[in-house]
């Protein structure tokens, strides 16, 4: 689970990574066994997708934004993703990444 903190001031965003724990469904998983990937090579994807994700925690970061922008990111969100970056012109940790 990615814990992420939206609120928003204005037209400004703050985010926060608290924590982010990968997962992989288990039709992800049996795609990939049935592909060839062994057991032991999703485990070590899993936690080096895990450590890279690490990284981000703790980090944040303040953006100004426009309403698109804000309207995008929920509009994406709600479809099952989002990008760390939504544009706007931010400031903090997650964007020295």
């Amino acid at each position: 689970m990615i814990g992420l903190m939206l609120p928003v001031f204005g037209k400004r965003r703050y985010s926060k990574y608290e924590n982010i724990d990968i997962t992989f469904s288990e039709e992800f998983i049996q795609d990939a066994l049935d592909g060839g990937t062994t057991q032991g090579e999703i485990d070590q994807i899993l936690q080096d997708t895990n450590q890279d994700f690490d990284a981000l925690e703790g980090k944040d970061s303040l953006c100004k934004n426009t309403i698109q922008d804000l309207i995008n990111l929920f509009e994406n969100w709600d479809e099952g993703f989002f990008l760390i970056s939504v544009g706007g012109d931010c400031t903090g940790t997650l964007e020295d990444f």
